[in-house]
């Protein structure tokens, strides 16, 4: 008799990992990560997403494939920053309560040239001191 496997959805895969949906899908379109369509929907075993870091590749195509777009898969990403009267930052919805620093955390940005899809990115070492 076989195993019971633990199906899981996309939204699911993500919160497990602690990555976006958006990743999910990328891995799964790239075959980096297994999955099974049912439907409209795709289902991740739960022994594939434990088996996940075990193929760690750092060859240069793998390295090039981080620079393409999570949307189109193009290569070319022009850097920028969101404009509104200034420039745009990512303001938690909870900091400590007492902080010298600003909780305002700068973002930069990189456009896809294909497609227009903006991936945004935040200042990692300014997060860890307000979070």
């Amino acid at each position: 008799m076989s195993e019971k496997q633990e199906w899981m959805t996309v939204k699911e895969a993500a919160k497990y990992l602690k990555v976006s949906q958006m990743t999910i899908f990328r891995w799964t379109k790239s075959g980096k990560l297994p999955h099974q369509k049912m439907g409209n929907s795709i289902r991740i075993t739960l022994d594939d997403l434990n088996n996940l870091g075990q193929d760690t590749d750092t060859s240069p195509e793998a390295k090039k494939d981080k620079e393409r777009c999570l949307f189109c898969g193009e290569g070319e990403l022009a850097e920028g920053h969101l404009q509104s009267t200034g420039k745009v930052y990512f303001k938690p919805l909870k900091t400590r309560f007492w902080s010298f620093s600003e909780s305002l955390v700068p973002t930069t940005v990189r456009m896809c040239t294909h497609c227009g899809y903006c991936h945004t990115f935040a200042d990692q070492q300014h997060w860890e001191k307000v979070r």
